[in-house]
Parts: structure tokens; sequence; C-alpha cells
């Protein structure tokens, strides 16, 4: 998985994800809705939520139920964790 450089994100704004990335399209200039890729690379984005730890400044989580992983990154895109890895058994 890819992350982008680092970025302020914006007041207002909207997180997309999509199979195989997460997006984040801002809503600040409704001239110019920047979109941008916050993280690439995944295989199957099932979840995403997010929590702002301040008005300005906040964590997203999400999860590949393709890698069995849950992950979570900065709202700009940086700094991207492993949370959890399941192990997957069929019987």
């Amino acid at each position: 998985m890819t992350s982008c450089l680092s970025r302020t994100a914006p007041d207002e704004f909207i997180l997309i994800s999509g199979r195989h990335s997460i997006r984040r399209i801002s809503l600040d200039d409704e001239e110019d809705l920047n979109d941008v890729t916050l993280v690439s690379g995944l295989r199957n984005v099932l979840t995403l939520d997010y929590s702002m730890t301040t008005p300005t400044d906040g964590i997203m989580l999400y999860s590949d139920t393709v890698l069995h992983t849950i992950y979570t990154a900065n709202l700009n895109g940086t700094s991207e964790w492993l949370c959890v890895h399941f192990m997957v058994y069929s019987l």
C-alpha cells in the first residue's frame, strides 16, 4: 500500500472508499472539489470510519477483507499503521 505525501486536511471534506483506494474530496471551495487519493494499492476495502482528535486533525480506520487486516492512518494520508491481522481458517 502507498500513501500520498504529507498535507493538511481541509476543513470540510468527504472520505470515499473504493475497492482499491481511499480518497478525500475537499468541500472548502465550491468551484474546485479537490480530489486526493490518500491510500492506494488496497485489495478490497469494505469498511471506513474516522475519528477527529481535534477540529483540524484526526485518523481514519479501514479494513481490507482480502488481506484480513484493519489499518489506521492520519486523515491527511500519512502514517499508516497495521492494527489487526486476522488469520482465517477453513474447516
